[in-house]
């Protein structure tokens, strides 16, 4: 969920016209560090836990299957994809210095939006703490579009607001539960 309270100022963030810009931040569950290989999710269906389905280069060639960026999903949001009956949360993927771990939860905030073809959106965020303001800033954008837009064409690169924006649609007071406690579990 978007938190709005303190916004706080991004130092060095000066958009044409302003001498600076307030982002809201929020929170992030990782599923997948980066530089995992394996395909983690947090399951759905009664007491699944983290599902390991295998390597993920089996359906993502690019980088070896290494994902190039973390990637995970934003608390406080429930949607549907298109075409699927089964409700989850908005996927995220957060830039940053540091390295995560499974199950880490991020504060962060949205830069970007990447729209796929397939419906399947990515809400692109940093670290709270990187004044990075805009998708292009990251060094590794050209490896992550390549990575994500494998499956499914990117058909827009939207800005921070684009991305607040659909994180308010998909906002909700019922979200879905995350466990405390819970084990990883080999698939394939």
């Amino acid at each position: 969920m978007i938190k709005n309270p303190k916004q706080r100022k991004v130092a060095g963030a000066s958009p044409a016209g302003s001498t600076g810009v307030f982002m809201s931040s929020i929170d992030v569950l990782i599923e997948m560090p980066k530089g995992e290989s394996r395909r983690i999710h947090l399951g759905r269906m009664g007491d699944e836990g983290w599902i390991d389905l295998g390597p993920v280069k089996k359906i993502i060639p690019i980088n070896d299957g290494i994902i190039p960026i973390a990637y995970g999903f934003i608390m406080g949001t429930k949607m549907k994809e298109k075409g699927s009956t089964m409700e989850e949360e908005l996927d995220a993927l957060v830039y940053s210095n540091k390295a995560f771990q499974i199950g880490e939860v991020v504060r962060a905030r949205p830069i970007a939006l990447l729209t796929l073809e397939n419906g399947d959106d990515k809400v692109v965020c940093v670290d709270y703490n990187i004044p990075i303001i805009g998708f292009n800033q990251i060094p590794e954008k050209d490896l992550i579009l390549k990575y994500f837009g494998y499956k499914s064409k990117i058909t827009r690169i939207g800005t921070a607001g684009d991305a607040e924006k659909l994180i308010s649609v998909y906002k909700t007071d019922d979200p879905l539960p995350v466990p405390k406690e819970v084990k990883l579990k080999r698939i394939a």
